[in-house]
C-alpha cells in the first residue's frame, strides 16, 4: 500500500523540464498544491454534509465554490506537470491570497493571518526568495481592503501585519540559504563532471596508446622465429608467442598462468629443470646460450630480467 501511494504521489509530483531548478520548485509546488487540494476536498465534504442537513442557497453556493476550486487546483497541478511551474505558482498564490481576504470575516483575524502565512512562505520557495515580501504585501492589502469594505468596528491588527513581514523575512533567509547551497552544489558537481571527463579522456588516450604498443609488441612476437616466454614476479607465464608454443609443443592455454616446472613437466630432465628453475627465480644478470634437452630436441635458452607494467618487481623473459 505504501509503495502504491508513493507511486501515485510521484506521478503528481513529476515535472517535465530539462531545468533542474524548475523541477525542484515544481515538486515543492506540487506538494503545496496537493496539501491544499486535500484540505479543499475535506472542506467540500463538510459543506456537502451541511447542505444535506441544513439546506439553503448558502450551503449550495459553498459546495459550488468548493467544486470550482478543486477543478482550478487540479488544472494548476496539471500545468505544473508540463513545466509551466512559474505560471501555475503565480495563479495559485494570487488566488489563495485574494480568496483568503474576502472569504473570511475580518473578525476572524487569527484564521486569516494563519492562512496568509501559506502564500508568504510558499512564494519564497516556489518562485523566488524575495517573493515572500511581495505576497506579504498583497496579503496586507487584501486584509486592509476587506477590513475597509467590511465595516469592521474592531481595531486594525497592526501586530499581525508586522508578524507577517517577520515571517516573510525568515522565509527569505531560509530560501536564500537553500538556493545558495544548491548553487554551490551544482557548481561543485559541474567541476567534478569536468574533472571526470578530462580524466576519462586522458585514460582513453593512455589505453589507446598502450593498446597500440601491445599490438606492435604482439605483432613482433608473432613474426619472429625465436620462442619467447615472459614470467611475472610470481613466476607465472604471462606472455608466450606462437614460436615458443611450437618449439615446446604446448598450446597457449597450457602455458599461460603456469610456472616453469609445470610447463616443463616430464619433457625436461631433473638436472636441467633444476638449472632452469634456479635461473628463472634468480632474476639476476642475463644468461644466454644455455643448452637443455627438451624431449627429443636440444634448445638454446637465454634468461634476462624484464621490467613489468603495474609493478616494481621485475619479471623474467626466456
Amino acid at each position: 500500500m505504501r509503495d502504491l501511494l508513493t507511486l501515485w504521489f510521484g506521478r503528481f509530483l513529476t515535472v517535465r523540464s530539462d531545468n533542474p531548478e524548475i523541477i525542484r520548485k515544481g515538486r515543492l509546488f506540487g506538494i503545496l498544491v496537493l496539501g491544499a487540494l486535500v484540505g479543499i476536498v475535506v472542506l467540500t465534504l463538510a459543506n456537502v454534509i451541511r447542505l444535506f442537513v441544513m439546506g439553503g442557497p448558502e450551503a449550495v453556493s459553498f459546495v459550488v465554490g468548493d467544486v470550482a476550486t478543486i477543478v482550478l487546483t487540479a488544472g494548476l497541478l496539471r500545468l505544473n506537470q508540463i513545466g509551466k511551474t512559474r505560471i501555475a505558482s503565480y495563479v495559485f498564490l494570487l488566488f489563495f491570497t485574494s480568496a483568503t481576504s474576502f472569504m473570511f470575516p475580518t473578525n476572524e483575524l487569527p484564521i486569516v493571518f494563519i492562512i496568509y502565512v501559506v502564500p508568504t512562505i510558499g512564494a519564497s520557495f516556489v518562485l523566488s526568495p524575495g517573493s515572500s515580501f511581495v505576497f506579504a504585501t498583497l496579503s496586507t492589502l487584501g486584509y486592509s481592503a476587506a477590513y475597509a469594505m467590511g465595516g469592521s468596528r474592531g481595531e486594525f491588527n497592526y501586530v499581525s501585519v508586522i508578524a507577517l513581514y517577520i515571517i516573510a523575512l525568515l522565509a527569505w533567509l531560509a530560501a536564500t540559504n537553500l538556493e545558495n547551497a544548491l548553487r554551490e552544489i551544482r557548481k561543485r558537481a559541474a567541476e567534478l563532471d569536468l574533472h571526470v571527463a578530462e580524466r576519462t579522456s586522458d585514460l582513453v588516450d593512455a589505453l589507446q596508446r598502450e593498446h597500440s604498443e601491445v599490438n606492435k609488441t604482439q605483432a613482433i612476437l608473432s613474426s619472429i622465429g625465436d620462442g619467447v616466454l615472459v614470467f611475472d614476479q610470481n613466476e607465472q607465464a604471462i606472455v608466450v608467442n606462437p614460436a615458443a608454443c611450437a618449439i615446446i609443443e604446448r598450446g597457449e592455454a597450457d602455458v599461460l598462468g603456469r610456472n616453469v616446472s609445470q610447463i616443463m613437466g616430464k619433457a625436461v630432465g631433473e638436472e636441467d629443470q633444476a638449472i632452469i628453475r634456479s635461473l628463472a627465480e634468480s632474476q639476476g644478470s642475463p644468461r644466454v646460450g644455455l643448452k637443455i634437452t627438451w624431449g627429443h630436441k636440444t634448445l638454446a635458452v637465454g634468461f634476462a630480467p624484464v621490467k613489468l607494467p603495474f609493478t616494481d618487481q621485475p619479471g623474467t623473459v626466456v
